[in-house]
C-alpha cells in the first residue's frame, strides 16, 4: 500500500491505494468519466490522481487518452492527468486540434513540462522567475511548479525556501503580521522530494509539528547539505 497526497491547487488530500487490486478499477473510473454527468466528472477526476504512475497500465492509458477531447468534461484535470502519466503524443495532438479553447493551452504546455519538455519547462521558468514572491505566488503559481516536477521548477521552490523575505502573510486570516513565503513551500515539496526531513499531516497537510520557523531551518539545512543532488518522488501526481 502506498500513501499518496493530492498536492497540486491547494489539495493535502491523503489516499492508500494498492496498484495491484486497484489497477482494473482505474480503467472503470476512467471509462466512466467518458458518459458520466458533468458534475460527477470532476470527482471521478480527482480519484484517479490518487493512482499512482505504475498504476495506468495500457487500458488506463487509453482510456485516459479517450478523454483528451475538447468537449471533454473537466477537461483541465484529465490533461494535468495525461501530465503526469506522461501522454506525450495525445497531449501535442490536443494543443494543435482546432477547436480546443484557447483556455486550455496553458494547461496542455504544463502537462508537457510535466512530460519533459525542456523548451516549454524552460519557457515556464523564465517567466516565472520574474513574478514577485508573495501570496498570489505562493498559492497559484508554487503548486503548479510542484506539479511539473522537474529538478528546475522544483528546484526554484527550494532557492525560495533558503530566502529570508517576509512577503506573506500568515495562513490565517486573524493573525497580523508578515512570514516567509518559505513556509507554505515547505508543504508543497515535502511529498515530493526522497529523503526531505520534514513530515506532513495526513488530515490537514500541515507540517508535523507545525514549528515553521524550525522547520525551515531543518530544510534550509538540508537543502545545502544535497546541493541540488537529490531525488524527485514521480510516482505520485
Amino acid at each position: 500500500m502506498k500513501t499518496l497526497f493530492l498536492c497540486i491547487l491547494g489539495l493535502a488530500i491523503p489516499l492508500l491505494v494498492s496498484t495491484q487490486s486497484r489497477s482494473p478499477e482505474l480503467s472503470a473510473l476512467l471509462l466512466r468519466a467518458a458518459t458520466a454527468p458533468a458534475a460527477e466528472v470532476y470527482k471521478l477526476a480527482l480519484a484517479a490522481r490518487a493512482y499512482p504512475l505504475d498504476a495506468f497500465e495500457e487500458d488506463a492509458r487509453a482510456q485516459l487518452t479517450s478523454l483528451l477531447t475538447p468537449d471533454q468534461p473537466q477537461l483541465r484535470e484529465w490533461i494535468l492527468l495525461a501530465g503526469f502519466v506522461g501522454l506525450e503524443g495525445p497531449l501535442r495532438r490536443l494543443l494543435a486540434h482546432e477547436d480546443l479553447p484557447r483556455d486550455f493551452g496553458q494547461s496542455i504546455r504544463l502537462a508537457l513540462a510535466r512530460c519533459g519538455d525542456q523548451a516549454l519547462l524552460t519557457q515556464l521558468m523564465t517567466r516565472v522567475r520574474r513574478l514577485p514572491l508573495n501570496d498570489a505566488f505562493v498559492y497559484q503559481v508554487a503548486p503548479l511548479l510542484a506539479y511539473v516536477r522537474q529538478p528546475q521548477s522544483v528546484g526554484y521552490l527550494l532557492e525560495i525556501i533558503l530566502l529570508d523575505e517576509t512577503n506573506c502573510t500568515p495562513a490565517d486570516a486573524e493573525t497580523p503580521g508578515r512570514i516567509p513565503c518559505a513556509y507554505r513551500l515547505l508543504e508543497l515539496v515535502a511529498p515530493v522530494l526522497d529523503g526531505f526531513p520534514l513530515r506532513i499531516d495526513p488530515e490537514l497537510g500541515q507540517l508535523i509539528p507545525p514549528d515553521y520557523p524550525a522547520a525551515q531551518q531543518i530544510a534550509r539545512q538540508w537543502i545545502q547539505s544535497r546541493q541540488g543532488d537529490y531525488t524527485l518522488l514521480r510516482q505520485a501526481y
